[in-house]
């Protein structure tokens, strides 16, 4: 906690009105990415290799190339950002998303690599908007990790 508090007050403290538009593409755009790769991707993953022996560690590496594919101009001359790094970045979301069951932790992360500490709460109020919605659908946290309950 103390970890992401400190950058996040800082950015307050220091926080601008110009910056806003700034933060607010940097929170849709990281909390969608997460959303969409340790969230569907990796949900679909689990749902494919169910039946395989290590159906999270398939999921991990699926969400990790899919990542991965998504983000090659990281090849292209002067990028700002080498492709072994956005693969070791995916992989340790994939392996945080499969440990913790959230996706939740992953936005936190990602706001916080790219610069976005605000963006925090915003990629917060996001994911409980997202889960919110889930649950009124009646989606139980198990049913979202890919594991069926007994009472379905």
């Amino acid at each position: 906690l103390m970890v992401v508090w400190s950058p996040i007050r800082d950015s307050l403290l220091n926080f601008r009105m110009e910056q806003l538009p700034a933060i607010l593409i940097q929170t849709y755009a990281r909390t969608g990415e997460e959303l969409f790769f340790r969230g569907f991707i990796f949900l679909f993953a689990l749902q494919i290799f169910r039946s395989q022996k290590w159906p999270a560690l398939w999921a991990v590496a699926l969400s990790t190339l899919c990542f991965t594919w998504v983000h090659t101009q990281t090849l292209l001359p002067g990028a700002q950002t080498d492709i072994n790094a956005v693969v070791l970045f995916a992989l340790v979301m994939g392996l945080l998303r499969a440990v913790t069951a959230s996706i939740l932790p992953g936005i936190i992360a990602h706001l916080m690599l790219n610069g976005a500490p605000p963006g925090i709460l915003l990629g917060g109020v996001a994911y409980a908007i997202v889960a919110l919605l889930a649950r009124e659908r009646g989606d139980s946290p198990s049913s979202l990790n890919g594991k069926t309950s007994g009472t379905q």
